[in-house]
């Protein structure tokens, strides 16, 4: 040291990014909604899945499935919410003779199929009525599925 001298120390806070991806159909809301955050900053994740999808759970910066979560930003961070396709069941009851054929006929269905249901009467028989979830008297019906659904076809017996 030669004589008095000044020394001025700056700092600066860091700032992390946050990247949030989704997989399957589904939106991810973030509050406060930015991309950058102080260190030691939080930010809250709400997951809302699309019609005929579940939230299934995060990965990356975040694991499990609670909804909404918060998270801390000490670091850049990537989150991905995955979101699934519902399954739905259509169960097909008969009463009396005949059968119903379905198009397409699978054992599970997702939000906004159609399924074409015909009724066709057995020898001695007559279509009269669908209940449940289709109505009427008209063969074919079409459901439109947006939940597991159950459809009777009644036949009557000709006299």
């Amino acid at each position: 040291m030669d004589g008095d001298k000044t020394v001025t120390a700056t700092f600066t806070r860091n700032i992390y990014t946050l990247q949030v991806n989704t997989v399957g159909n589904g939106t991810v809301t973030r509050t406060p909604d930015q991309t950058s955050f102080y260190h030691g900053e939080t930010v809250d994740l709400s997951a809302l899945a699309d019609a005929g999808w579940t939230f299934a759970g995060w990965s990356g910066a975040l694991t499990g499935s609670v909804n909404p979560e918060t998270l801390t930003m000490n670091g850049d961070r990537t989150v991905t919410a995955t979101f699934t396709q519902d399954q739905y069941t259509l169960t097909v009851n008969v009463v009396g003779g005949g059968t119903v054929g379905r198009s397409p006929n699978q054992a599970t269905y997702v939000y906004g199929d159609e399924v074409i249901l015909s009724a066709s009467a057995s020898p001695g028989w007559t279509f009269d009525s669908w209940s449940g979830d289709a109505m009427g008297t008209t063969t074919p019906a079409t459901i439109t599925m947006d939940g597991d659904k159950t459809v009777t076809a009644t036949f009557t017996q000709e006299q």
